[in-house]
Formats: C-alpha cells, sequence, structure tokens
C-alpha cells in the first residue's frame, strides 16, 4: 500500500511541472545544477515559446533570449562567466536576421555585421582587442562577394583582394606596416595568376615571379635592397627547371646551377665574390651520380666528394691549401665504412679511425710525427670500449688499460721507458677506485 500512494505523489508532482509548461535541465552526473530553463506549448518539447535561459555549470546565466512557438525572435543575448556580454544576434521567425556582435571579455566588439533570413550580408568587420578595425568582408547572400580588408593595428590596410562567388578574383596586395606594398598580384578563381611581384619595406622591388594557375611557371628574377639582381632562373609548376643563377651584392657571379624537374644536372658551379672556383658539382645522373668538388680561392682543391645512385661513395677526401691530403673518409652505399685517416700538413699520417656501415667500431690508432705509434683505442659501436694502449716514442709500453662504455674499467697500469711499473689504479664504471704507486 505504501508503495502505491508513492507511486501516486510522484505522478502528481511531474503533471504539475508539465502543467505550468515549464522545462528544467541539469548538468549530468549528478543532475543538481540547472542546465536550461524554459517553457514549452501543449507539452510539445519542441515548441518552445517564452523566455529561455541557459546557465553555466557553475549556475551563472549563458544565454538569454525569446522563442515563439519553438523559433527564437528577437534578441538572443550570450555572456562570459563573469557576465559580461559575449555576442548580441537578432532574430525573425527562427532565422537571424538583422545585427550581430560579439564582444572581448574587456566589451570592445570582436565582430559585427548582419544577416537576412539566417545567412551573412553585407559587410562583416572584425577587431582587434582594443576595439580598432581588424578586417572587412562583404558577404551576399552567405557568400564571400566584394572587397575584403585587412588592417594592421595602426589603421594601414595589411592586404586587399576581391571576392566574386566566394573565391578571390582580380588585383591583390599586401603591405608592410608602414603602408608600403609588399606584394602585387592577381587571383582568377581562386588561384594566382600572372605576374607577382613582392617589395622590400623601403619600396625597393624584390622579387618577379609568373604565376599560372597557383604555380610559378617561367621566368623569374630576385633583387637586393638595392636594386642589385641577386638571383635568376625558370619554373615549372613551381620547381626550378633550367639554369639558375646567383649573384653577390657586387654583381659578381656566385652561383650557375642547372636543373631538371627540380634535381640538379651536369655541372654545377658556385664562385668566391673574386672570381675563383669555390664548388663544383658534375652530376652524370640527376642528382644521384656526381663528383662534388670545393677549392681554396687559389684554385687548390680542398674536398673532393663522389656520389652514386644517390648515396655517398668511394673515398672521399679533404685537402690542405698546400696540396697535402688531410683527410681519407671511404664510403660504401651511403656509410662510411673502413679506415677513415687523418694526416698533417707534410703528409704524415695522424690518426685512423675505423667503421662498419657508419658505426667506430674497431681499434683507432694515433701516431706521433715521426711515423711512430702513439695510442690503441678500441672501439664498439662509437664507444671506447676493451683494451687500451699509450706507447713512447720509442716504442715501449707508457700505459695499458680498459675501457667499458666510453669510461676507464678494472686495472689501469702506467711505466717507464724501461718498463719498470710505475703506478697501478683500478676503476669502477669510470670511478677511481684505489691506486698504488712503486
Amino acid at each position: 500500500m505504501k508503495r502505491s500512494i508513492f507511486n501516486i505523489i510522484a505522478f502528481l508532482a511531474v503533471q504539475y511541472v508539465y502543467g505550468q509548461d515549464t522545462i528544467k535541465k541539469f548538468y549530468p552526473p549528478e543532475f543538481k545544477n540547472v542546465k536550461e530553463v524554459y517553457t514549452i506549448l501543449d507539452g510539445d518539447t519542441t515548441k518552445i515559446h517564452g523566455s529561455y535561459t541557459r546557465y553555466y555549470e557553475e549556475g551563472e546565466i549563458a544565454m538569454k533570449g525569446e522563442f515563439v512557438e519553438g523559433k527564437p525572435q528577437g534578441l538572443f543575448i550570450e555572456y562570459y562567466e563573469d557576465g559580461k556580454t559575449l555576442s548580441k544576434t537578432t532574430y525573425k521567425n527562427g532565422k537571424k536576421t538583422g545585427p550581430f556582435e560579439v564582444y572581448a571579455k574587456n566589451g570592445a566588439p570582436i565582430q559585427k555585421g548582419s544577416y537576412i533570413d539566417g545567412v551573412l550580408n553585407g559587410k562583416v568587420k572584425t577587431f582587434y582587442d582594443d576595439g580598432k578595425l581588424k578586417g572587412e568582408t562583404t558577404f551576399t547572400n552567405g557568400i564571400p562577394n566584394g572587397p575584403a580588408i585587412e588592417y594592421f593595428h595602426n589603421g594601414n590596410i595589411k592586404q586587399e583582394f576581391t571576392y566574386l562567388n566566394g573565391k578571390q578574383n582580380g588585383p591583390a596586395k599586401t603591405y608592410y606596416a608602414n603602408g608600403k606594398p609588399s606584394s602585387v598580384f592577381t587571383y582568377s578563381n581562386g588561384v594566382i595568376n600572372g605576374t607577382y611581384e613582392t617589395f622590400y619595406s623601403n619600396g625597393e622591388k624584390e622579387g618577379v615571379y609568373s604565376y599560372v594557375n597557383g604555380y610559378k611557371n617561367g621566368a623569374y628574377k630576385k633583387y637586393s635592397p638595392n636594386g642589385q639582381l641577386l638571383e635568376e632562373g625558370s619554373y615549372i609548376d613551381g620547381i626550378n627547371d633550367g639554369v639558375r643563377k646567383t649573384y653577390y651584392e657586387s654583381g659578381a657571379p656566385k652561383e650557375v646551377q642547372h636543373f631538371q624537374k627540380g634535381a640538379k644536372t651536369g655541372i654545377n658551379t658556385t664562385y668566391y665574390e673574386t672570381g675563383e672556383k669555390m664548388w663544383v658539382e658534375n652530376y652524370t645522373r640527376i642528382t644521384k651520380d656526381g663528383v662534388l668538388r670545393e677549392y681554396y680561392k687559389s684554385g687548390q682543391l680542398k674536398t673532393e666528394q663522389v656520389y652514386v645512385n644517390g648515396k655517398k661513395a668511394k673515398t672521399w677526401k679533404t685537402y690542405y691549401e698546400n696540396g697535402q691530403v688531410e683527410t681519407e673518409t671511404p664510403h660504401e652505399s651511403g656509410h662510411i665504412n673502413g679506415l677513415v685517416k687523418f694526416y698533417n700538413e707534410q703528409g704524415q699520417l695522424v690518426k685512423s679511425v675505423p667503421y662498419i656501415y657508419g658505426r667506430n667500431t674497431g681499434v683507432e690508432t694515433s701516431y706521433y710525427a715521426s711515423g711512430k705509434k702513439h695510442t690503441e683505442t678500441n672501439y664498439l659501436n662509437g664507444q671506447k670500449s676493451g683494451r687500451y694502449y699509450e706507447y713512447f716514442e720509442s716504442g715501449e709500453v707508457k700505459v695499458k688499460g680498459n675501457h667499458l662504455y666510453d669510461v676507464k674499467q678494472g686495472t689501469w697500469t702506467y711505466y717507464n721507458k724501461e718498463q719498470k711499473l710505475l703506478k697501478t689504479e683500478t676503476y669502477s664504471r669510470g670511478q677511481l677506485m684505489s691506486t698504488t704507486e712503486n
């Protein structure tokens, strides 16, 4: 019997709420904090009628407005959590109609515009946080149509172009903050076509390009701020093709390069400003096979590099200016493989470093100027690991020890030329544990 009475009371409470046509929705999961409050007609939840209020979970009002038979009507206002206005939008028969505004928390406008029958029409303006005009775009039936202008904070125009049926069309310009143009170009059906010019902030021309369907095509030139030609070449669909030349500020040639669809081919030369060759790249197969040579200003070869199938190959060499070899580095399949040798300016071997396919592995040996062996250091995968020897120039052992993971490990002994033991050290993971001197 008690159960039946409880059910009747609960039913009457629900009937009472719906009888007032008032709906309250709550935030889950506790369903204590009110989310929305509104009234409905005829028990139909789709027919909101009268005042509508939405709340933040903490209780502050998030939005207020009016409905007429399920359709928004009149002014709707959104609020920040602190109660300041976030936006104002006007509705007529359920559609946005008339002016709308969006505000920053400081009360300054962020965006202004107007709707007709639910779509944007006329100018839509955006603003900086302090209320200064940032940009304006003209809309027709919800589609950008007409002038579009963006401004710097100082009020000068940043860029301007025109929309036609939602796509950029016709002349366009961008500017520096000082009012000088930074680029001048033309849109056609939303993509850049024709001549594209760029400028320095002092008004001098920076570059001239040609665009076809949004990509650089044809000849181009780049200039320095004082008008000196710095680069010239040509593009096919946005990538270099043909001869590319660059120049120093003095006008002297800097580079002469040959491209085939973005890849270097043939002989490519870089010059010192005084005219001597600095680099010569000779590609026999597009950026795959080639010999690259670097020169001192004197004309003496400085470096020589070989590529096969786009990978480092054969022995690379560097040279001192006197012509003596400085280093020899063997390569195989793109990796250093073999003994890398270092020489002094007199041509004497100073050090040899072993590599196995890019990893420093094996015995590294250094030499005295006389050519006699100085040290032997074992490496494994780039770390000192194993026996270490240091010798007097006369050949006797001076130091003997071990490395493990790049640090001293175990017993290290030190000798004089007569091979008398002078000192013994014991290490554990690089830490000196004990020392004994004889």
